[in-house]
């Protein structure tokens, strides 16, 4: 940017889609709700940005692109989800909500899970599973669940997330949308007669060495057959 003398004119932003567990409750990857995987940088620089100056408000990933269009001066729709980051790059604050939102439905979770954060609450909703509390001025690391000895900041958190999302409906389609994808997949890879030997794998464990890959049985296979709602015998 320097050699084309551009550095004048182009904003330069900094940020991640996740972070990275690096042993934080004994986890690697992203996959959870705690702070050191949904927690990202964000770093802005540019034109009429306020030098050393920084955002203590709670802000989200999805107000990137109403950011982007205003920085580009061009208009995007009404009611999208996120709000234009501008108005903190001349020290003043956005009409926008104090609450940050976020779902996760991915690869090793065990059902989908919801979180709400405001001020210094974090509240997780897992469906079929009680929700987390955590209040991350007093507990940074996340390990003192506040959710049984606070019920009625969950109550407040949990109609806070409510108003944001059916999270339940939310769930039940993206269940029956796995569903249906593995269906597909499955008819694909029996139909190729590589379907038992791949999911031996995927359930033997990630990265699973060969001779460590678990052999797929008859009750394996029962097990995905109640999954997808096809009758047993």
């Amino acid at each position: 940017l320097e050699d084309l003398s551009l550095i004048d004119s182009t904003y330069v932003i900094f940020s991640s889609d996740h972070g990275d567990h690096a042993m934080e409750h004994g986890l690697t990857h992203k996959h959870t709700m705690y702070e050191p995987s949904v927690r990202v940088p964000l770093i802005i620089s540019g034109p009429s940005v306020m030098k050393g100056y920084r955002v203590r408000d709670l802000v989200s990933l999805v107000d990137l692109y109403p950011t982007f269009m205003d920085i580009a001066g061009l208009r995007y729709p009404e009611g999208i989800d996120g709000y234009s980051l501008t108005p903190f790059f001349k020290g003043l604050k956005p009409n926008r909500p104090d609450w940050v939102f976020s779902e996760y439905h991915g690869e090793s979770s065990a059902t989908s899970m919801f979180m709400v954060r405001r001020g210094v609450w974090k509240y997780i909703a897992y469906v079929g599973m009680p929700p987390q509390l955590f209040n991350l001025e007093d507990d940074p690391w996340e390990v003192n669940d506040k959710s049984g000895e606070c019920r009625e900041k969950v109550e407040e958190m949990e109609s806070l997330l409510r108003s944001i999302v059916d999270y339940m409906e939310v769930y039940r389609e993206v269940e029956e949308y796995n569903r249906e994808a593995f269906r597909r997949w499955r008819i694909m890879h029996k139909e190729r007669g590589d379907y038992e030997k791949l999911m031996a794998k995927i359930f033997s464990g990630w990265e699973v060495r060969d001779e460590e890959v678990k052999p797929w049985t008859a009750l394996d296979e029962e097990v995905i057959s109640i999954w997808l709602g096809e009758r047993v015998s």
